[in-house]
């Protein structure tokens, strides 16, 4: 019964964050987990930050590996709760860094990586946390950091050993996951790093991944050094495979056409105007257009990139041609 008091004590003692309590309860023969990790003082000092306390616990003998219910350790438990100091304790009393637990197949860099925690992401990998090891619903570590991390976190992960192309269980490669996320930085530095154009656009050309594609479809004008015979030749090609949204509007009963060309690499707008096949085209900057409301904004198009839409005289062709770009 004191020895069951004791226990008591300590999960007290750790959860109020009591370094000092706590060992001298570790002294004194309380256990840090003497039923398992679930409702142990290890536990309550983990996932409530206590990392004072972990440390005294892991110095006493307390298991980094021991699992608990759906065999959640505590590592995974720390990356959960975005506790980098716990973190680096556990890693460095040798827990296990590519244990996977039983509900979702996730591991500690998986979390880590969740919680958009670069410098937590380093540190487990290298430790030898797996980047390749699949979640339950398929995805990669090392795909999930192609939309979650930093540019320079993702040259660590390759660099210690993560294939560029890794894929997952669906196919998706990390190229594929920064476009769809239209993380450009990540994408150029996939490229750069090897990663495969063609792979990547396989996977997007089912879906309706416009602003993906259309990263990608840069990428490998930048990547072949394409040319060009003509300044028409060039914006044919643009307004085709970049940054762009295309929209058809009408007005005076629907007899003229207004053709909105809203170039977001370029921070340009094009506006045509056609009417039986006669037109003039004009040409303003993107924040002199939006200033001065010359068009309504296209606002389909616009409402579909995150923008804003107001007034109007316009009104949008039915199943006119909207080709989404990126801001």
């Amino acid at each position: 019964m004191f020895g069951k008091n004791k226990n008591k004590a300590l999960c007290e003692a750790a959860t109020n964050g009591d370094a000092v309590e706590t060992r001298k309860l570790l002294d004194a023969g309380a256990q840090p987990h003497p039923d398992g990790l679930n409702g142990s003082a290890f536990l309550k000092a983990i996932v409530n930050k206590r990392a004072d306390v972990v440390e005294v616990m892991l110095e006493a003998g307390a298991d980094p590996s021991i699992t608990g219910d759906n065999s959640w350790t505590p590592l995974i438990h720390a990356a959960n709760k975005d506790s980098l100091e716990i973190v680096k304790l556990l890693v460095d009393a040798g827990a296990e860094v590519s244990h996977a637990n039983a509900s979702h197949r996730d591991t500690a860099l998986h979390w880590a990586i969740h919680n958009e925690n670069d410098a937590m992401a380093r540190l487990l990998v290298d430790a030898g946390a797996d980047a390749e090891c699949r979640n339950k619903s398929g995805l990669t570590s090392v795909t999930f950091a192609a939309s979650n991390l930093s540019v320079e976190t993702m040259a660590h992960i390759l660099s210690n050993g993560a294939r560029v192309d890794t894929t997952d269980t669906d196919g998706m490669t990390p190229l594929a996951k920064a476009a769809m996320f239209g993380r450009m930085d990540m994408a150029r530095f996939l490229v750069e790093a090897g990663a495969d154009i063609k792979t990547a656009r396989e996977y997007l050309m089912p879906k309706d991944a416009d602003k993906a594609k259309q990263i990608l479809a840069y990428l490998t004008r930048e990547r072949d050094g394409n040319t060009f015979e003509s300044e028409g030749e060039e914006s044919a090609y643009r307004l085709e495979n970049e940054y762009t949204v295309s929209v058809d509007s009408f007005y005076r009963d629907n007899t003229l056409r207004l053709t909105t060309i809203f170039n977001f690499e370029a921070r340009e707008v094009v506006t045509v105007t056609n009417d039986n096949g006669v037109g003039n085209t004009l040409r303003s900057s993107f924040d002199d257009f939006a200033a001065k409301g010359e068009i309504e904004k296209a606002h389909a198009a616009l409402v579909r990139l995150g923008g804003t839409a107001s007034g109007g005289g316009f009104k949008d062709k039915p199943g006119g041609k909207i080709k989404i770009g990126l801001e």
